[in-house]
This record gives C-alpha cells, sequence and structure tokens, in this order.
C-alpha cells in the first residue's frame, strides 16, 4: 500500500489563478520509488473538463493529480509511466480520497489520449488553457448527440 506522508489532507493555499501552493512537502511511495513534491510547488490537482466531472469528482482524485503534476514536470519520468502512476495513486487512497475503479480508469484513458497536450507545453503550464478545454467538451457532447441519435435510429 502507498504511504502518503505525512498522513492526512494536502495542505494548500489557494492562489488567485485557482492554482494551489502546497504548504507543506509530500512524499507518496508508489510503483516502487518514493515521489518527493517539494513545498512550494504549484499544481492545478487533476484537470478534469467540465464534460466530464459528471464521472471524476475531484476530491477522489487531488493527490493523484498534484503527484502527476510533479512527474510530469519532471523530464527523468515518461509520460506515459507518469500517467500509470496517477491511475496507481487514484486507486491506493483511503475513504474520499480513492478514485472508483471506473473514475481511475476514465481518468487513465483521459490522461494516454490529452496528456501530451499538457507534457507538449513544459513546466510553465501543465493543462489545456479554457479554450482547450472547451474544444474537448464540444467535442464529447457531439460524440454523445450522435450516439443517442444512432441508438433511436
Amino acid at each position: 500500500m502507498p504511504i502518503l506522508d505525512p498522513p492526512g489532507r494536502l495542505q494548500v493555499e489557494r492562489l488567485s489563478n485557482g492554482r494551489r501552493k502546497l504548504l507543506r512537502e509530500l512524499r507518496y511511495a508508489v510503483g516502487g520509488a518514493v515521489v518527493t513534491v517539494p513545498a512550494g510547488f504549484v499544481t492545478d490537482y487533476s484537470s478534469i473538463p467540465f464534460g466530464f466531472r459528471w464521472i471524476m469528482r475531484w476530491n477522489r482524485v487531488d493527490v493523484a493529480g498534484v503527484v502527476h503534476d510533479c512527474l510530469y514536470r519532471n523530464p527523468a519520468y515518461p509520460r506515459l509511466r507518469a500517467d500509470w502512476i496517477w491511475f496507481e495513486v487514484a486507486r491506493s487512497g483511503r475513504g474520499q480520497a480513492r478514485a472508483w475503479p471506473h473514475q481511475a480508469l476514465a481518468g487513465l484513458v483521459a490522461l494516454v489520449l490529452f496528456g501530451w497536450a499538457a507534457k507538449a507545453t513544459g513546466p510553465a503550464c501543465t493543462r489545456l488553457d479554457k479554450c482547450g478545454w472547451l474544444v474537448v467538451d464540444l467535442l464529447l457532447g457531439a460524440a454523445v448527440l450522435w450516439a443517442v441519435r444512432q441508438a433511436a435510429g
């Protein structure tokens, strides 16, 4: 079982741009390694597009998002390895901080499909901008409408 050190909730300060700054160091043992996220690290947790929020709850993947943001900014971790670690952390939490299996799988699929955009932008930005998420939401909405029309025949 991965270890969250220190135990308990994340201690963060909300910044004016909506991101959060860690107030204390976070260490998480996962995948045979210990990931250390330093105090002062700025994160956006898990970037969940509006159209997917009915599937994924932020409070269930907050720690996974912080660890994942840290790994994305570390060139020593390949993107797919960081994505897999997000999945492991999301599934390893306790209580309200643990993603359900379908949530973790949906998150992993989204990271594999869309994570390249965040990784490609470098350390200054770890998420798509609002316009990028709007495009994702519109495409998701169009796909759902198409599927409903196909089912209705």
